[in-house]
């Protein structure tokens, strides 16, 4: 089942994930949390659009503008 978080209710259907490569962490401090921020964001940024073409791009109107979910954060 999925959340239709705009719409507000739920439907079936399939969901795609991908496992990314771990990110290194070892001998990092407080002060490297937004740098790892950053690369965390860019890697599945990047995965995220080869997921939604999988998902929706049979039918283009479907696919999430990224933008208005991030100005909802």
């Amino acid at each position: 089942c999925l959340l239709d978080a705009l719409a507000g209710h739920t439907r079936s259907g399939k969901v795609w994930i991908k496992v990314l490569e771990p990110i290194p962490t070892q001998g990092l401090t407080e002060e490297d949390v937004e740098e790892l921020r950053n690369i965390a964001n860019q890697r599945m940024e990047a995965v995220y659009e080869e997921l939604e073409d999988k998902a929706f791009g049979w039918h283009p109107s479907h696919k999430v503008n990224c933008e208005h979910v991030r100005e909802l954060e």
